[in-house]
């Protein structure tokens, strides 16, 4: 005897399941009704009916043979139940069977179908049996082993199989004898007809029972057979495996004898009308019949009509209810041909008060508040995977809708989207209002999970085109591609960059996402790169993308603890010291030849700024990088760049043409456009330009006679120019070009009165003769001694000097500057005389003792100005200068006197120093009578009537 049966084994064949994939353009429930059995379908109460499991007639030899073949096609085996013949014995009849010819050699499917006939079960029960218990209809490697216990009677689950019934045939009666003993004594055994029985779900009894009213015979006997019901994880599984508390036998019956044969129950007609009485019996009224039965649905399904509700049925599926609101929803939608048959009847919804009916194609559940909705496939598998309409989602307020690439159900709590690639997935709240209105499935694809926690406190949802992040600071946004790859890089909203602030929206020419901690810019040629802080902030104060471009790196760690990143455009660098600036084309490239950040010119202290005539300059904690097209880029630093900017920069002196370097003596120089600055310890940083740099340049520049400029080039008079040097000065005029002038020549030019006064040097100053030094200006020269030191002379007495060989002749050095005589006159003196100047008389030389004489009697202004040299006096043996006021004369034996007026005239009237007279040896008196002049050898008088009269001693 079989005590119990059990399968635990997930069984051979893979399901033929439900097909309700997902295509797009139709519904996922979308279904055809010639489908395989649908496990939701097994009723625990009724797993077949009695006409159907004792109905030996449904086939014959001929029929079971062609069964065998076509599902054990792929067996080859003369053990295959198609090729299988064993000798059987013939029994006779008793009160459960009728009796049995044996046969020698007797196929398997005689065999089958001759023991329906005699116990009057039906042989397709006996093929499920063959199936269900040792895989024998589709195996295609049989043993003698699987054989001898064939349908598993006398094999308890807790024991081993009872030889005595070992064989196929064999098995075969015993197990359809054991049927109708069952059907015989129905009180006789733990599984009863008619009443509620606890049916074990595992030989576990710690897996628990569940209570099951027993409709039939035929299902009391199955139970009585194989003493365990499935549960919700079995049935969930289809042909597959369920859980620890998983039993199999009860299920895989109902599984492949519908899938094989069709339903377990009787005729539509019987089927409604059994389920009619059962309902009424249950307290459920249906009330008076509205229509009879009607066997015009697909696939010869039937129904009948109450005005409570209406009964369907179909092969597959058996009789269930259709009530109220769900049952108007299921014909507004269609009917059978949209949902396919019910499964079930309707069911009260726990927790949230409600009713559902599960359907071949998906069910529909309703409530007060929601109406009756339709859910369908996979998104009825996933709703139900979360709670159905006691979980989070609530019930449905939509049907099943499609949307480009696949459909979606929405709930009270939220929506769930499946695709095929992706599945069916949750999306609620913020997340789905926002990936709703930029543009759902269309437009960012599908969620390829539900909607996730993320870190403090927020939710996200990953789509196949981006993302949804929310968290209640920011709201929630959409991030996509590379930008949502990125961001995901730096530890999304756990990261540095933490929650996005708004949707990825385009931005110039590619994208951009705002975050909380930062933005991702996108382009193609750049790709994805962060920017945060204040390099985020420069960059978006310069103009952003339109203006510098797209990052071409995230923003980095720099030297010194600063920051940077590049950008199409240029780059941005910040430290605390210096803040965030921009830095650009060729001064970026300059900078980056100077070390950048880590180098002499340190951080940016200002942004890439416009300059005079098209150029450009960045300064720097070092210096300033200055750009013009015709220079490039070029440094300048320290006092260099502070003497550059303080003296107008490029509008005044162009742009550098070469960076600051050093020159000689630890000093340091920069060329400009317009010049060159020099630099030294001493002199500070000074401007030189034009034809003074050259001629600077071409005395040796700073390393030269001249050294370093103490001055910027400055403007004198009359439109020229000069710069002061520790060596001298350069003075330019466009009459004379670029002269030097030092030392105590230099000091006496300026201190009389300079270019104002003198004009330009018109050369240089030169050594002249005896160790001097001299210079050509304009307006004269100045001659310098060790023993005069310098001195100006100008004019007609420079030219009488020169006239006399200058410094060289006879005068020498000048002893005095030019300088201003009585009446409109100049003089200068020298080492050898002194050069007078008059209008009247023009430049005369006056030397030695006349000289002496001359200045002590009174000069110019008491004798007038010579009217000649002083010469050789007439006769020689002495000398003499003519005078406006008379003359001098000299000899050694008398010296040096002066003779005036008529003295004068009548003297040189005599003959002068030649005539008797001789050279005066007194210088012309008045008397009371007139003048008085004495001689060597005689007096000249004159009286007040300017009468002269010469007498001798």
């Amino acid at each position: 005897m079989r005590s119990s049966r059990l399968r635990l084994l997930a069984p051979c064949l893979v399901a033929l399941a439900l097909a309700l994939a997902f295509v797009a353009g139709s519904s996922p429930q979308q279904q055809s009704l010639h489908e395989s059995a649908d496990a939701r379908s097994f009723d625990p109460g009724n797993i077949i009916s009695d006409s159907v499991f004792y109905d030996p007639a449904t086939m014959d030899t001929a029929q079971v043979q062609a069964f065998l073949e076509r599902e054990g096609a792929s067996c080859t085996s003369s053990l295959c139940l198609k090729n299988l013949r064993q000798d059987t014995w013939t029994r006779a009849a008793d009160g459960y069977c009728g009796s049995y010819e044996g046969v020698v050699g007797e196929r398997a499917a005689q065999i089958i179908a001759k023991v329906g006939r005699a116990c009057g079960v039906n042989p397709q029960v006996l093929l499920v049996m063959l199936q269900k218990e040792q895989s024998l209809i589709k195996t295609s490697a049989p043993t003698e082993e699987k054989l001898r216990k064939a349908v598993g009677y006398g094999c308890p689950d807790t024991a081993p199989c009872d030889a005595q019934y070992y064989g196929f045939y064999n098995q075969l009666y015993n197990a359809a004898h054991r049927f109708q003993y069952y059907r015989a004594h129905p009180g006789s055994f733990g599984h009863r007809v008619g009443v509620v029985n606890n049916v074990r779900y595992h030989p576990n009894a710690a897996c628990g029972t569940v209570p099951v009213y027993i409709q039939n015979q035929a299902t009391a006997g199955l139970y009585n057979y194989t003493p365990y019901t499935p549960n919700r994880a079995a049935l969930d599984a289809g042909y597959g495996t369920g859980d620890g508390c998983s039993a199999y036998g009860n299920r895989n019956f109902y599984l492949y004898f519908t899938d094989w044969f069709g339903s377990t129950q009787a005729s539509g007609e019987e089927s409604i009308r059994g389920k009619y009485d059962q309902l009424k019996a249950s307290g459920v009224d249906l009330g008076a019949q509205t229509t009879g039965v009607i066997c015009d649905l697909p696939n010869g399904g039937c129904r009948g009509s109450w005005q409570g509700g209406t009964i369907f049925w179909s092969r597959y599926t058996g009789a269930h209810v259709v009530r109220g609101a769900i049952l108007q929803h299921f014909l507004a939608l269609g009917g059978v041909p949209f949902l396919g048959y019910p499964t079930g009847d309707d069911t009260a919804a726990p927790v949230n008060p409600g009713y559902f009916t599960d359907f071949q194609g998906g069910s529909i559940y309703w409530s007060q508040a929601t109406g009756a909705r339709e859910v369908r496939g996979n998104l009825l598998a996933a709703w139900r995977a979360k709670g159905a309409q006691s979980g989070v989602l609530g019930y449905p307020v939509g049907g099943d809708e499609a949307v480009p690439g696949g459909f979606r159900s929405r709930f009270q709590g939220g929506t769930l989207y499946w695709s095929q690639a992706t599945g069916a997935r949750m999306i609620r709240g913020a997340l789905l209002e926002r990936y709703e209105a930029a543009g759902g499935p269309r437009v960012i694809g599908f969620p390829v999970a539900d909607e996730r926690p993320t870190a403090r406190n927020g939710a996200a949802v990953d789509l196949t085109g981006g993302a949804v992040y929310w968290s209640s600071a920011t709201g929630a946004r959409v991030v996509r591609g590379d930008i949502l790859a990125t961001y995901r890089q730096w530890g999304a909203e756990a990261g540095v960059l933490g929650y996005p602030t708004g949707d990825d929206q385009a931005h110039a020419s590619g994208f951009r996402t705002t975050f909380q901690g930062g933005h991702v810019y996108w382009s193609a040629p750049t790709g994805a790169h962060v920017l945060r802080g204040a390099i985020l902030d420069r960059y978006l104060a310069h103009g952003g993308a339109p203006v510098l471009g797209f990052p071409t790196t995230d923003d980095v760690a720099a030297a010194g603890g600063g920051a940077k990143a590049e950008v199409q455009g240029g780059a941005i660098y910040w430290s605390s010291a210096t803040g965030a600036h921009v830095v650009r084309g060729d001064i970026l490239a300059r900078w980056r030849q100077w070390g950048a950040e880590s180098g002499a010119l340190g951080y940016p202290t200002g942004d890439d700024a416009a300059a005079p005539n098209g150029g450009y300059l960045t300064t720097f904690r070092g210096g300033t990088i200055w750009w013009s097209q015709p220079t490039g880029a070029k440094v300048l630093r320290g006092a260099i760049l502070d003497r550059y900017v303080a003296h107008g920069g490029p509008r005044v002196l162009g742009y550098p043409t070469t960076d600051d370097v050093a020159a000689a003596g630890g000093g340091a120089k920069a060329e400009v456009q317009g010049g060159a600055i020099y630099w030294s310890q001493a002199t500070g940083a000074h401007v030189v330009r034009g034809n003074i740099l050259a001629k600077w340049r071409q005395w040796g520049a700073e390393s030269g006679a001249l050294g370093y400029p103490t001055g910027d080039d400055a403007a004198a008079a009359n439109g020229g120019y000069l710069t002061t040097f520790r060596g001298g000065t350069v003075y330019w005029s466009q009459p004379t070009g670029a002269k030097v002038v030092r030392g105590a020549i230099l000091e006496r030019y300026v201190a009389a009165g300079g270019p104002a006064a003198l004009g330009y040097p018109s050369t240089d100053d030169v050594a002249a003769a005896g160790g001097g030094a001299k210079i050509e200006l304009q307006g004269g020269a100045i001659y310098w001694s060790s023993a005069t030191g310098a001195r100006v002379v100008r004019g007609e007495i420079l030219a009488k000097w020169r006239q006399w060989g200058a410094e060289s002749g006879a005068l020498g050095y000048p002893t005095g500057d030019d300088t201003a005589g009585p009446n409109g006159g100049y003089l200068t003196s020298f080492r050898g005389g002194t050069v007078y100047w008059s209008p009247a008389a023009g430049a005369k030389v006056v030397r030695g003792a006349l000289l002496e004489h001359y200045l002590a009697v009174g000069g110019p202004q008491a004798l007038g100005y010579p009217t000649a040299d002083d010469g050789p006096a007439p006769g020689g043996g002495g000398a003499k200068v003519a005078l406006q006021g008379g003359a001098l004369y000299w000899s050694p034996a008398t010296g040096a006197h002066v003779v005036v007026g008529e003295a004068a005239d009548h003297y040189v009237e005599l003959g002068e120093t030649t005539s008797w007279l001789g050279y005066p040896i007194s210088d012309t008196e008045e008397t009371p009578e007139g003048t008085h002049t004495e001689f060597e050898h005689g007096v000249i008088d004159v009286t007040d009537q300017q009468v002269a009269s010469a007498s001798r001693r």
